[in-house]
């Protein structure tokens, strides 16, 4: 009981604690622009939000989409990870900054990132079939911005274990991932 008494007169009589930090304003991009997915090289769009946590973490939640079906492949002469196309997917990365001091006029951003997501591809042995499946992915984005306006180049790669009917049982997959992408901030 005297425990009890001590900790509310502690919390009751205590002084406050004050801390002083620099504000900072919000960060936030959207992002949008052309791809070019998996080794075969579909063309593509991608879509996001860009945000900032810290002054050196950000968070990417967004999506792509390839925009042609995949090409028609002879099941009985390729081997089983070419097989599997990358189609489409939703992914969260938060990415780290490499700290730099920000000029007047062209500032840049270089981002390394590391996440998860969900992305849909295809099996040529089962007709082209779309699943879904969870994938790791790690890349980096170059961002060169002057005001509020900037373009992104950025390079990704995407880890994930499709099922393919050839085999029965699921294969570890990357597939890689380049963007060009122009950003907005405000």
């Amino acid at each position: 009981m005297s425990r009890f008494i001590f900790l509310m007169a502690l919390f009751l009589f205590g002084s406050s604690a004050k801390a002083w930090v620099m504000p900072l304003d919000p960060q936030n991009r959207v992002h949008g622009g052309f791809t070019l997915t998996d080794h075969a090289m579909a063309p593509g769009f991608t879509v996001g939000l860009d945000s900032r946590m810290t002054r050196m973490i950000f968070v990417d939640v967004g999506g792509f989409g390839t925009l042609v079906a995949p090409d028609e492949v002879d099941i009985d002469e390729v081997e089983d990870p070419d097989l599997i196309r990358l189609r489409h997917g939703l992914t969260v990365t938060p990415g780290l900054r490499i700290p730099h001091r920000y000029g007047q006029g062209i500032n840049w951003d270089l981002t390394l990132r590391a996440g998860f997501g969900a992305v849909w591809a295809t099996d040529a042995s089962a007709e082209y079939a779309v699943q879904v499946d969870p994938a790791l992915i790690s890349g980096a984005d170059f961002l060169v911005r002057k005001g509020a306006v900037g373009i992104r180049p950025s390079a990704r790669v995407f880890a994930f274990n499709p099922f393919t009917k050839r085999t029965k049982e699921e294969v570890p997959m990357v597939r890689p991932q380049y963007s060009i992408e122009m950003v907005f901030q405000w």
